[in-house]
């Protein structure tokens, strides 16, 4: 287990792990289940669990939250990026940056999800505490979502800054 955390990158720590761990939990208190990691065995398939939680939780950012801010016109693309990337290093660490901002309105909205199902669905939630859940998680949503806008707007200034002259 030691070998695999050590090669693990400090990108997929905060894009897949972290919130596969947070999801986990979340999970595990809103349907009444327990998962733990005491011994070799549990602890790496809890490992394998949590990894596979966060790699959903990423691939929902990017195939549905990604999709709907480019359709409504809160974030853009450059045509330029890969040249630019090039060119300029940095570009490279501020999409990393907003990936995870993008992961993380993901997860928030994927929580906002499954109280509406532990409440309507399996009652292990009252609609107080759900209500107050959804709150809670709009308002992390509305937080990551406006960074996630203002990182994407800061990317496409830094690749649109690059000339023509210097992406071709």
């Amino acid at each position: 287990m030691d070998n695999i955390s050590s090669k693990i990158s400090p990108y997929d720590l905060l894009n897949i792990l972290f919130p596969g761990v947070l999801a986990v939990a979340f999970c595990s208190w809103c349907f009444g289940f327990s998962m733990s990691a005491t011994d070799i065995v549990s602890s790496t398939v809890y490992f394998c669990v949590v990894y596979l939680v966060g790699m959903l939780v990423s691939r929902i950012g990017s195939f549905t939250v990604e999709p709907l801010f480019k359709k409504i016109g809160f974030i853009t693309w450059h045509e330029k990026y890969y040249k630019a990337e090039r060119k300029d290093p940095k570009i490279a660490i501020l999409l990393k940056i907003m990936n995870t901002y993008r992961t993380l309105v993901a997860l928030a909205a994927s929580c906002c999800i499954l109280a509406l199902i532990a409440t309507f669905f399996t009652k292990t939630i009252t609609c107080c505490v759900c209500l107050r859940l959804l709150l809670i998680f709009v308002v992390i949503m509305v937080i990551f979502s406006a960074s996630y806008i203002k990182q994407s707007k800061l990317i496409y200034k830094r690749v649109d800054s690059f000339s023509k002259k210097d992406l071709q």
